[in-house]
């Protein structure tokens, strides 16, 4: 049987992105038989649901991801034919070279910001990173690089049934929305929005688990008509069918709502996805100082203009179609004969 292990991170205080991307590859490695183990620091009641449910386990270590005490960790618990996904800003090239001399590796990476990167693999799957330098900084890997390769979960890529009622809008950042997003666009599109428009439309607000904003939220949205609180769905495309416009942080949920052939507005909410403004498939804006002041004006365009958010949606859906995953592990797979 293959054997796949992933040293990333799955914490309630830094956010479930790595851990999710990292997800989406292991139940794609699921479907194909193999075994499956995350290595993690600690796990949050989320992740630990997740493993669950596609039949993966969890290793705990206390060693800092990047640190040679990791190194050493893994080496003791990962044989020589194994694979092994490191997904972590933390690793450093050494601390990946040495793995790459033990087992097999695969690199998830986002920026092209280390000197070098001596891996089997590289996955990166924004749109511009058949751009970045990685013929000179990962000589040695196949590179999976473009939307093509993006790590979609299952659930994005299911037919779901269509509803014949007028869509919603979805508010969605992420795991934790540290700076409270989710407060500040439901404020501008409900006191602001509306009246441009002269209608209410429904509006969920999707909360991660660890967001440490849900009390606040529930009492935000007392006595506001039409909008809904759905704080860690047992699916988040489910909850997502139907939607008119998600509203959403630049990173992994951008592939996943495109992979459903929903629109979207990608909100930048720090530095490293600044990437985000120059290869969304999706119209995007820069929050990282907070919502801009015409944030409202965009969201009323978009509703008012359904034809262009489906135009836009099936461009999206063109680039990023959910078989990323299928299309990685099939190539661990033919790395490992």
């Amino acid at each position: 049987m293959a054997r796949l292990w992933i040293r990333t991170e799955a914490s309630p205080t830094l956010g479930l992105g790595h851990f999710m991307r990292c997800f989406a590859i292991a139940e794609a490695a699921r479907a194909h038989g193999w075994k499956v183990s995350f290595i993690l620091n600690e796990a949050s009641s989320a992740a630990q649901k997740h493993m669950a449910a596609i039949g993966a386990n969890w290793v705990q270590v206390q060693s800092r991801i990047g640190s040679q005490a990791d190194g050493v960790a893994l080496r003791v618990l990962i044989s020589s034919h194994h694979w092994l996904i490191i997904d972590s800003y933390s690793a450093t090239p050494d601390y990946i070279a040495a793995m790459y001399d033990h087992c097999r590796v695969l690199v998830m990476d986002d920026l092209a910001k280390l000197s070098h990167i001596r891996a089997h693999m590289v996955v990166n799957a924004a749109a511009a990173a058949k751009t970045l330098p990685y013929d000179d900084i990962a000589p040695k890997a196949i590179t999976c690089l473009g939307p093509r390769y993006a790590p979609i979960r299952a659930e994005f890529s299911r037919e779901y049934p269509k509803f014949d009622q007028e869509g919603f809008i979805a508010l969605m950042f992420g795991g934790s929305d540290p700076k409270n997003l989710t407060c500040q666009a439901l404020s501008h599109l409900y006191h602001e929005m509306f009246p441009m428009i002269g209608q209410r439309v429904p509006i969920r607000l999707i909360a991660g688990p660890a967001n440490p904003h849900i009390e606040a939220l529930s009492a935000q949205i007392a006595g506001m008509e039409q909008v809904s609180l759905h704080v860690a769905p047992d699916s988040v495309a489910e909850t997502l069918n139907g939607a008119a416009l998600v509203v959403t942080a630049a990173g992994g949920s951008v592939g996943e709502i495109a992979a459903q052939n929903l629109m979207a507005l990608v909100l930048i909410v720090v530095d490293n996805q600044v990437m985000s403004l120059k290869s969304s498939p999706y119209p995007v804006m820069d929050a990282r100082s907070g919502l801009p002041d015409d944030f409202a004006q965009w969201v009323a365009t978009f509703l008012m203009h359904p034809e262009i958010c489906q135009e836009t949606a099936t461009r999206a859906k063109g680039l990023i179609d959910g078989q990323g995953p299928r299309r990685i592990v099939e190539i661990m797979n033919e790395l490992s004969l």
